[in-house]
């Protein structure tokens, strides 16, 4: 209760007077039945560590019965699809209850019912996207935002629980919005300019699963200005800025030699930084005016000491530079809010500190005129500086990029307490339970380390002049586009702004950015050649690459190729085609399979028991005939039964590619690994895989070496690398860098090289043995697929025509394949003399002789 109506520290008196409570939903001795086993406990366990056991399982029994009270849902006619226990999560505030979600709507009803209208209800009409997160470094969150840019947490029990949740979510048609990709290139565009500093570091927060609802993971944004003092901030001397190549707790040399010879000095696991820069404690330390009754809860109904409060932006400047244990960054606010959190508008007694001042609002700099306004509006035009935008990359390296872990976090002085990161301890397998509630307390209170989210350096911003410089290259490129199109007799031909790929479940973030980048940037910097490239270098040095015939020895299996048909197959993009005796096999981003006749030329079945979301790919063996999803199931499916066999969780995202050989499957995903599968007789696809490898960002396009002797594979990324590998082997022999953007599909012309396309709009060959660049030519579209019959290479891309090419580029089919729309993927069928076309219309293309 407030005193006055006023938020205040709590005050305690102690009470003898007797106290009568009045029952409202139970009886008095259903209430003693709950007492008196507790009691009975309390009084009789003299070992705390079986205590707190019992205890625990009589919570856990008192709600594993509870189910959600249908009487509260909006409409009786609401199909009910999954309801389980789990945790609403808001700032510093844990509720326990059960959610249930229906065709229409999620609720929630928590377990202790103390309001009129305890059960939440939200529409799914209004969820705008679905995010899977960390909770307590545990992979067990999902948040849910909505229309009006709220959003909800939700902690479930172990990841099998909120990912069979999720999965629930994604299938319902009225989210099917969540599952576009409107973010683009985040990076390119930061890169260009287009997106401003701030929306990128919080873009980036977002990945990383960084909330506003959990304040153990809390935005996190770097302190910027260094000059607190200067009457006026002038934005063009570099000294006002903060050196963004250093962490907060290496900015003060005499600082960080203490703290590296207590590193030196301590036994592993070691740490330079005992407490970290960003807490629920710095979170509220900085928020105290605007959100006071958290601080509070936080503190045991206490403030903390004035002198440690937030009163002076100059103090707490000093402070981080000066203290041993604080080296705290900032938060959103300080970068776009009204100033509110700097103004005690709440006129809260947060007490006098020594100098006898009492803790009122916030002491700003100089420069901001005793303005909260004016500050954050500085530090903002501080933040999108050019100064910053010039060195910006150099913190995100060091927060969420290649320097947070490792031996680089050890060479840049940024390594943090082994309990701040994920992974280094596995909760699930202490037993104890107040050993585990000890761990998982420091864990909330003590920091966490965001996700990694990139694994390479992360590139720079342009300057004014290299943005316009990428621009005008742009321009040029798509003048050299329109000209190509001109050349042709494009039919119907639509322009295709659809991304190549447009998953956006969980917003991985090897999705969504890329850390390779335009060409002309790439060369600006020269690096050391790494381990792998070293060892791949060692490979080429052995290998005698084997060059393609001539020009005037060239006779490809495409010269006498002419269109049989043409049909609209599905209503999205068609991202999958093969041949199976008289049978065409489609599957579409329309989440359907077809299977159409090359005899009647019409469709005899379609397929939409596979999920509801992108079907990526599919594959025969014997009658049955497997799909990959973008739910990360791989699907069994009966043509002779037509019905499906069995739903394969195979990956942790999508699965994007797999072929089949004999009794063997190999898949690819957006979570980066490559798998290999064993066929069963009797069961079917086995339920683990024999062998899989983890590869740097996600994968896109697959091949396998057609000889039957030979059991190579090759993939490529969507950041441009390329893996080689032997599933006979069960290793990869070579990963190298192939492109500048996403391989979006690679083919082995023989033994001896294998060929690939980009996005960057590239054709490469290179040699199997080394991974050395043999050939390379450019188009002036961004390709989607290509297909080889050994001697030529067929590709298809935006400008909606199938070509032909020797391997130094030049055009030598007798025709260009017209197909009125973006090519999305072709097969080329050896030893048939058929080519197979899908379009981003959804078309479907039969070629024959």
């Amino acid at each position: 209760m407030k005193r006055q109506n006023k938020v205040h520290p709590y005050i305690v008196k102690p009470n003898t007077e007797q106290v009568i409570f009045g029952l409202t939903f139970l009886t008095t001795n259903q209430l003693i039945s709950k007492i008196l086993p507790v009691q009975q406990l309390w009084s009789t366990t003299t070992n705390k560590t079986r205590l707190v056991e019992k205890l625990n399982q009589i919570y856990e029994k008192e709600h594993q019965d509870f189910t959600f009270d249908v009487t509260w849902m909006e409409d009786f006619r609401e199909l009910k699809l999954t309801e389980t226990n789990c945790i609403k999560v808001t700032p510093l505030l844990e509720s326990p209850g059960r959610i249930l979600i229906t065709n229409e709507r999620i609720y929630f009803q928590p377990f202790c019912n103390i309001s009129s209208k305890p059960v939440k209800k939200y529409n799914l009409r209004y969820v705008s996207r679905v995010v899977k997160r960390r909770h307590s470094l545990r992979q067990v969150g999902l948040e849910i935002y909505l229309e009006d840019d709220k959003s909800i947490f939700f902690s479930f029990k172990n990841q099998k629980e909120r990912d069979s949740t999720f999965l629930t979510l994604l299938k319902q048609p009225s989210l099917s919005n969540v599952l576009r990709n409107d973010q683009g290139n985040m990076t390119q565009r930061w890169q260009k300019g287009l997106v401003s500093n701030f929306d990128y570091l919080l873009y980036i927060n977002f990945i990383a699963d960084r909330s506003f609802n959990d304040l153990t993971q809390y935005p996190v944004m770097p302190w910027v200005i260094q000059d607190y003092t200067s009457e006026t901030l002038n934005l063009n001397d570099a000294n006002t800025f903060r050196d963004l190549s250093k962490p907060i707790g290496a900015l003060n040399p005499a600082r960080l030699k203490r703290f590296k010879q207590r590193y030196n000095e301590m036994p592993e696991p070691k740490f330079l930084y005992g407490s970290h820069y960003s807490t629920p404690g710095y979170v509220l330390y900085y928020l105290v005016r605007q959100a006071p009754e958290y601080m509070l809860k936080l503190q045991n109904g206490r403030f903390d000491a004035p002198d440690r409060e937030f009163h002076s932006i100059q103090s707490t400047w000093n402070s981080v530079l000066t203290g041993d244990s604080d080296v705290k960054e900032l938060i959103p606010e300080f970068y776009q809010s009204n100033g509110d959190f700097l103004i005690n508008s709440q006129q809260l007694d947060l007490g006098t500190m020594s100098n006898m001042r009492r803790v009122h609002h916030v002491t700003l700099p100089p420069w901001a005129n005793n303005d909260a306004q004016q500050f954050v509006s500085l530090n903002r035009r501080a933040l999108e500086s050019e100064y910053v935008s010039n060195h910006l990359h150099l913190w995100i390296d060091l927060i969420f990029g290649e320097k947070q872990r490792g031996r680089s976090s050890v060479a840049f002085d940024n390594v943090f307490y082994y309990l701040t990161y994920e992974g280094n301890v596995d909760l699930e397998s202490i037993t104890d339970p107040i050993e585990k509630e000890s761990i998982m307390a420091q864990v909330r209170e003590f920091g966490q380390t965001p996700k990694q989210v990139f694994h390479r350096a992360h590139p720079k911003r342009f300057s004014n002049d290299d943005a316009k410089q990428v621009e005008d290259d742009d321009d040029d490129l798509d003048l050299m586009n329109l000209m190509e199109q001109l050349k042709q007799p494009v039919l119907n031909h639509h322009d295709d702004d659809r991304d190549l790929i447009e998953k956006n479940d969980e917003f991985d973030v090897s999705q969504l950015l890329t850390t390779n980048f335009n060409t002309k940037s790439t060369l600006l910097s020269t690096k050391v050649p790494s381990r792998r490239e070293l060892r791949n270098l060692k490979m080429e040095s052995n290998s005698s690459p084997t060059l393609s015939p001539s020009k005037n020895q060239i006779n490809h299996s495409f010269r006498h190729l002419k269109r049989d048909f043409q049909i609209k197959m599905h209503r999205d993009k068609v991202s999958s085609v093969t041949l199976h005796q008289d049978r065409i096999i489609s599957t579409s981003h329309d989440a359907t399979v077809k299977i159409s006749s090359t005899v009647t030329k019409k469709q005899i079945r379609r397929i939409a028991e596979c999920g509801q979301v992108t079907l990526s790919d599919s594959c025969m063996h014997d009658s049955t005939l497997f799909v990959a999803s973008w739910d990360n199931h791989i699907y069994s499916y009966s043509i002779e039964y037509g019905k499906v066999l069995d739903s394969l969780p195979a990956h942790d995202d999508a699965v994007t590619k797999m072929i089949s050989r004999g009794d063997e499957m190999v898949s690819t995903s957006w979570d980066s690994t490559v798998k290999l599968w064993n066929f069963s007789h009797h069961s079917g696809l086995n339920r683990s895989p024999t062998w899989q490898h983890q590869c740097d960002d996600p994968v896109l396009s697959l091949a396998m070496m057609s000889d039957d002797g030979n059991h190579l594979g090759a993939c490529g990324t969507e950041s441009g690398d390329v893996v080689i590998f032997d599933v006979r082997a069960k290793r990869s022999l070579i990963d190298f860098s192939a492109h500048t953007d996403a391989v979006t599909s690679v083919a082995f012309m023989n033994q001896q090289r294998i060929v690939t396309c980009s996005k960057d709009r590239h054709v490469k060959i290179f040699s199997v043995s080394g991974g050395q660049e043999m050939k390379s030519f450019q188009l002036t579209e961004s390709l989607r697929c290509l297909a080889t019959d050994g001697n030529v290479i067929v590709t298809g891309g935006d400008a909606g025509v199938v070509n032909v090419w020797n391997d130094d580029g030049v055009n030598v089919g007798e025709q260009n394949f017209v197909c009125g729309s973006a090519v999305t993927c072709l097969n080329v069928v050896d030893g048939v003399g058929t080519m197979l076309v899908g379009t981003s219309d959804g078309d479907l293309i039969f070629y024959k002789k």
